[in-house]
C-alpha cells in the first residue's frame, strides 16, 4: 500500500512496512492513545473509530477460505471477518 505525502520517503523508514496480523493490530488498538499522540507529533493521521484490516485471513464462511480477512472495529474492539472487497481502513506498521 502506498500513501501520497508520506513523511517517510527517502529516510531510513521508507521500506519495511507491512499490514499487521490480527494480534499486531490488536496491540495498535490497545495502545491507540500512545499511537495517536505519536501521530500528532509527526503530523500524521490519528486512528479513527472504524474497522481496520489485518493481514489475517478468516474462514468464517465455510468454503470461502481466502476470500475473507479479519478486521478490528476500533470503536469497540470487535473482531469480524469481512469480505476482502469491502472498503475499509488500513494502518501499516514498521518492522523494529
Amino acid at each position: 500500500a502506498s500513501q501520497t505525502g508520506s513523511n517517510v520517503e527517502d529516510t531510513l523508514y521508507d521500506s519495511g512496512w507491512y499490514l499487521p496480523a490480527l494480534a499486531e493490530l490488536y496491540q495498535v488498538w490497545k495502545n491507540r492513545t500512545i499511537v495517536d499522540s505519536a501521530m500528532n507529533v509527526l503530523e500524521g493521521t490519528s486512528l479513527s473509530n472504524n474497522y481496520y484490516w489485518s493481514s489475517s485471513e478468516s474462514d468464517w464462511v465455510l468454503g470461502h477460505v481466502g476470500y475473507y480477512a479479519k478486521s478490528i472495529d476500533f470503536d469497540n474492539n470487535k473482531v469480524v471477518g469481512h469480505s476482502k472487497n469491502l472498503d475499509e481502513k488500513v494502518r501499516a506498521i514498521h518492522v523494529f
